[in-house]
């Protein structure tokens, strides 16, 4: 069986939260969830928060909070999660795609200044692709609400790089931590707190996290410190095996958080997934689901579809094309990393 690029860290402890959970006939929303909240509250240091069942609904409710009148313009990254542009323009506003940097997957401010200097966003959907972030100081300097996604530089501790006026944390399975599906909602103000309950208060009680999923996350968010130590040392191994490789790693210093291995390939992603099916290794894209990546998706498909998004988007695209994914996860066995390792010196 091959070595998948994401595994959920479940162990006893999680097992035996779920069934406590399970004993108890408290399979809904209640008290799990409300630890859940408060426990990752604390590693965010925010007002207030929810736990939601899906995703997408975290979206809407994150901008439908940020009230922001008709036809509001929202900037995200090239890079971005097909899943937000989607929301933006279900809701009735408009997605500014902005493209990223040449040398990190993060959104260029450069170009999301200039952008807005000519005509103003309302307000920003930042992502911290692959655990990389841009200059948080330009961030805050242009002056509007930021939606903060931190599902990739989840802390056992505050950062100082949240500053999201909303932060959202995804709770799927190829997350740091997970309950097997949904997402954490948090104002990280008063000032936000009490729009972010007035949203909430408007759908219907279904809309939440239920215990027996959350019970799991409550077990992960106190094992996170540790999650991430073993991380960092995993991290650290296969660093070294890709520079023995021809191929390029995006930056040694700036991930923040060792959420994923990333791996700016020498050659071409379908050869590098053929060649880890052979070795038993699964390699994935990085950017699979992006707002770019189905850009490019649908004009290859239809040819009179537009400018060619390689061309508006063209660092977005060459990441798009060249970053891997490889398997990163603190349950990752011996023999496990050295075959990883071996794959890793001699992918094509």
């Amino acid at each position: 069986m091959a070595i998948p690029v994401f595994r959920p860290s479940v162990k006893r402890k999680d097992m035996d939260a779920v069934l406590t959970c399970l004993v108890s006939d408290q399979l809904g929303p209640g008290t799990y969830s409300e630890d859940l909240v408060h426990a990752l509250l604390e590693r965010c240091d925010a007002d207030a928060g929810v736990a939601l069942r899906e995703s997408l609904r975290g979206i809407e409710i994150a901008l439908r909070t940020l009230e922001l009148g008709d036809r509001p313009r929202i900037a995200i990254s090239a890079l971005s999660s097909r899943a937000y542009a989607f929301v933006i323009e279900k809701l009735g506003m408009e997605a500014v795609i902005v493209d990223v940097q040449t040398d990190l997957p993060v959104i260029d401010l450069e170009s999301l200044e200039t952008i807005h200097g000519h005509t103003p966003v309302d307000a920003l959907i930042l992502e911290h692709h692959l655990g990389y972030s841009p200059e948080i100081e330009r961030v805050t300097q242009l002056g509007i609400p930021v939606v903060q996604d931190i599902s990739r530089i989840l802390y056992h501790s505050p950062r100082p790089e949240y500053i999201g006026d909303l932060l959202i944390l995804s709770l799927e399975p190829e997350h740091i931590i997970t309950t097997g599906g949904g997402v954490f909602l948090a104002a990280s103000r008063k000032k936000w707190s009490k729009k972010l309950n007035s949203a909430v208060d408007e759908y219907p009680g279904d809309i939440y996290l239920p215990d027996m999923n959350a019970a799991m996350g409550v077990i992960q968010v106190k094992e996170l410190k540790s999650f991430l130590e073993h991380r960092q040392e995993l991290s650290g191994v296969l660093q070294r095996s890709i520079m023995e490789s021809r191929h390029k790693m995006i930056s040694l210093e700036e991930q923040l958080v060792p959420s994923c291995l990333p791996v700016l390939l020498a050659g071409s992603l379908q050869d590098a997934q053929h060649y880890g099916v052979k070795k038993q290794v699964e390699i994935l894209p990085a950017f699979d689901g992006s707002y770019i990546q189905e850009r490019m998706h649908h004009f290859e498909a239809d040819q009179d579809a537009g400018a060619a998004p390689a061309e508006q988007y063209p660092n977005a695209a060459r990441f798009a094309l060249r970053t891997a994914l490889l398997p990163l996860y603190p349950s990752i066995g011996r023999k496990e990393l050295e075959l990883l390792q071996k794959v890793i010196k001699t992918l094509p």
